[in-house]
């Protein structure tokens, strides 16, 4: 019995913070972080982005000529309450770039979520492109795009 009710605690106290949520609105076409670059400047943004997010922990999951895909394991006791399974207590973090060429420019944007069982036939995706972390990524794709700029001849 006591151990139902420290269940049924941990489990209330986990829906009131994932409830508790607060969500962000990018000021972007997708509202998602994105920028739009000179198709010269695009690589070295991809890869300064790249740098930094391995610097942070995450590992490239996936890659093709316009997406690429990030993950590493939320280890967060938060993360693994409300998104972790009897299969895998720990989900993994995802942050997918997708690539978009248009005719001088590349546009480049982020999507963010959470994945329940990943690498397996039951994998479950929770998008969370509006969590309020995603804001610190629009800031960093900014300073990329300042920092990439080449100067125009």
């Amino acid at each position: 019995m006591k151990h139902t009710l420290t269940c049924c605690a941990i489990l209330s106290l986990a829906s009131l913070l994932v409830g508790c949520e607060t969500t962000t609105t990018h000021n972007t076409p997708s509202g998602r972080p994105e920028v739009t670059v000179s198709n010269a400047q695009a690589p070295d943004l991809i890869a300064q982005f790249t740098n930094e997010l391995i610097n942070r922990g995450y590992t490239i999951a996936d890659t093709s000529p316009q997406q690429t895909t990030f993950e590493k394991p939320a280890t967060t006791l938060a993360a693994q309450i409300a998104y972790g399974s009897t299969y895998n207590p720990t989900p993994n973090a995802r942050i997918t770039l997708d690539q978009v060429q248009l005719s001088d420019t590349t546009r480049i944007l982020l999507s963010f979520s959470i994945v329940t069982n990943p690498g397996s036939a039951h994998e479950r995706i929770t998008a969370l492109n509006n969590s309020p972390e995603t804001v610190q990524y629009q800031e960093l794709l900014n300073q990329l795009t300042i920092s990439t700029a080449r100067p125009k001849p």
